[in-house]
């Protein structure tokens, strides 16, 4: 049986307003990460 395959995650940033997550995303997918999303989470 083949290994699975390991996955690694890199948080970049906590951010409480939607369009600086945003625009972090935009810089992310520019410098190549094109994999990059946003996660929303609540925080109750």
């Amino acid at each position: 049986l083949a290994e699975p395959k390991k996955l690694y995650r890199v948080q970049v940033g906590a951010y409480s307003v939607k369009a600086n997550a945003e625009a972090m995303l935009a810089k992310l997918k520019a410098a190549g990460f094109t994999d990059a999303f946003i996660k929303s989470i609540s925080s109750q």
